[in-house]
């Protein structure tokens, strides 16, 4: 069997309401400051629909066999104390599924994420902080360290990320470490390279994440970001800072709003292209769709995916 994977990433959030306040930062970089960017996230809902195709002439043409559409769900609910976020639920058919608690040290910066389920903890991160910007963030599964790594800074920003434990040598399995893990790694699983846990190097252009590469036993991988010239929602203020850096989500801790990821790993190249309507110079909104094509010697089978997020946001 032979599998084609094609990206096509449409990105945007669509506003059912919005504050005025905008605050400056120093953006995703783990400082103080204000907590929020002064858009402040309520709830997010999403719905997706997947299409299954088959084709027996090299994908000329194609007949649909299967269609499912979830419906547009509740996906998350954002709760607030004035402009500190206090705690995330995750939503599964309608019912929460789990929650993130953040708590915040005398400096008023994100110390712990505990998450819960079924009322229960179930794992935590713990960030660690020099200057008031990221030095260390650990995760924890039932109490058990289960990965660590280190954060480096240049000219204020992040340069560096090196994983300095992992409990298993290999990947981390509780759901922030492991989503943390193959946000940053772009891998779910991942082995030491010359006896050294991996490490990914950031460089910027202003306030962008424009280049992302990591060093490990795998082939060394790298990515080019372009971006766009309008407000990121998600840029700014250690609240979602943290929460965003925490998932491992570092093309989102920059000011503006990516246009292109291209990412090149042993001679393949391949390209996620993100679009965007706007409303107030803000992302107004996000479409996902994925691709992948399966070659048989007999017929070819496609798989379409397109995900559709709706942002609803906090008025003063």
């Amino acid at each position: 069997m032979k599998k084609i994977l094609l990206y096509a990433f449409t990105l945007c959030i669509t506003f059912l309401a919005s504050c005025s306040k905008d605050s400056s930062s120093n953006g995703g970089n783990g400082g103080g400051g204000s907590q929020t960017t002064g858009k402040r996230i309520s709830e997010i809902y999403q719905s997706y629909t997947d299409k299954y195709y088959i084709s027996y002439d090299n994908g000329l043409t194609w007949t649909l066999e299967d269609t499912y559409t979830s419906g547009n769900n509740l996906s998350e609910v954002w709760h607030w104390n004035n402009d500190k976020l206090i705690s995330i639920d995750y939503y599964y058919q309608n019912q929460v599924d789990g929650t993130d608690n953040l708590y915040y040290n005398n400096a008023g910066l994100v110390s712990r994420i505990v998450y819960l389920y079924n009322g229960t903890e179930s794992e935590s991160v713990e960030i660690s902080y020099n200057n008031n910007k990221f030095s260390q963030v650990k995760f924890y599964d039932e109490g058990l360290l289960e990965s660590a790594y280190d954060i480096t800074y240049s000219n204020n920003k992040i340069h560096q990320i090196t994983c300095t434990y992992m409990y298993d040598d290999a990947k981390p399995m509780s759901k922030h470490g492991k989503q943390f893990f193959k946000n940053i790694f772009k891998t779910e699983e991942i082995s030491p390279k010359d006896g050294t846990l991996p490490y990914v190097i950031l460089t910027w252009t202003g306030n962008n994440l424009t280049r992302w590469q990591r060093y490990s036993s795998d082939n060394d991988y790298y990515s080019i970001y372009t971006y766009d010239n309008k407000n990121n929602p998600y840029y700014g203020g250690n609240s979602i800072t943290s929460y965003v850096f925490v998932w491992g989500n570092t093309a989102n801790m920059s000011q503006n709003n990516v246009l292109s990821e291209t990412y090149y790993e042993s001679g393949e190249i391949n390209t996620n292209n993100y679009s965007y309507n706007y409303f107030e110079n803000y992302p107004m909104q996000v479409h996902e769709t994925y691709e992948s094509i399966y070659q048989y010697p007999d017929y070819w089978n496609k798989y379409t995916s397109n995900y559709t997020d709706t942002y609803s946001y906090l008025t003063d």
